[in-house]
């Protein structure tokens, strides 16, 4: 009986994250296909007992595998993104707070400095997010790097 309470719970868990899966097209002032065009993000998610993964695959092209496990806050899981390298970025959070999420992680930029990353999403139901990407030196000041739009395509 336990294994089947443990399975409901880790379904339940991940429900906030699987709006994300899908299609979406993404304008920004920023994108991978270059300045004025469109990304198309395509998350091929699967949910397990204690990890819920999506494949993100832009513009063609697999990027990373994002797993998230959950915490003992329903509102926080933590996030790993994990490259066809096999490299992983480390450690990152999200919090879910209504149709507000915060994705805060931090890594090492090209001369070996701490950087510190945030997105805000801000979801107008199920298939409208607007975004809003940070950067900062020392995890306080913080400076906009980039914003857009996302639109579920399927």
């Amino acid at each position: 009986m336990g294994f089947w309470l443990l399975m409901l719970a880790a379904s339940a868990a991940f429900a906030p994250i699987k709006v994300y899966e899908g299609t979406w097209t993404v304008v920004s002032a920023h994108t991978m296909a270059g300045e004025g065009k469109p990304d198309t993000i395509v998350n091929h998610c699967h949910e397990e007992t204690a990890f819920y993964a999506c494949e993100q695959v832009v513009n063609g092209k697999s990027l990373a595998l994002l797993v998230f496990t959950a915490t003992d806050d329903p509102a926080k899981f933590h996030s790993q993104p994990i490259f066809p390298s096999g490299l992983a970025a480390g450690r990152g959070d999200l919090t879910i707070v209504g149709d507000h999420w915060t994705f805060l992680g931090s890594g090492k930029d090209d001369s070996g400095k701490q950087v510190f990353y945030r997105t805000e999403n801000i979801f107008t139901g199920r298939d409208k997010i607007h975004f809003e990407q940070y950067e900062s030196g020392d995890n306080k000041t913080w400076v906009k790097k980039n914003e857009g739009d996302e639109v579920r395509v399927q």
